[in-house]
């Protein structure tokens, strides 16, 4: 008798199993970093109290050319613009990282930012 409840269990446990394997694979490398063969879009962003910079949406292209988000704060510094560094988020699609854009600038637009000033730049990688 105490076999029965012993069989559902088992096969419960591989199916849990082989549904975790088969996400944690799809498309990640497991730790939620898309694959180096993959490509995505990416934007970055960087700025002081008052003022916040933006890139353009660029598309990343493994391997990865771009110098990220200290490439993009030296690009800040060196056009003169007073900033604290810079940050880099990306997406899967185009239209994916310039909703995740549009959101970050509608954040610092926000009274918890202080309505930070949006400057646009052109700076797209690399």
């Amino acid at each position: 008798m105490r076999s029965a409840p012993a069989l559902p269990f088992a096969i419960l446990f591989s199916a849990l199993t082989a549904a975790t394997v088969t996400t944690a694979s799809a498309g990640t490398t497991g730790n939620g970093w898309s694959r180096p063969n993959s490509t995505s879009y990416a934007y970055c962003y960087g700025g002081n109290n008052h003022v916040e910079y933006f890139s353009r949406v660029f598309q990343v292209v493994p391997p990865a050319t771009s110098e990220g988000a200290g490439g993009f704060g030296n690009y800040l510094t060196k056009m003169g613009y007073a900033n604290d560094g810079g940050q880099c988020r990306s997406g899967p699609t185009m239209a994916s990282a310039t909703a995740g854009k549009q959101e970050s600038e509608n954040t610092f637009q926000s009274a918890e930012y202080h309505h930070r000033k949006i400057v646009e730049t052109d700076w797209a990688g690399g």
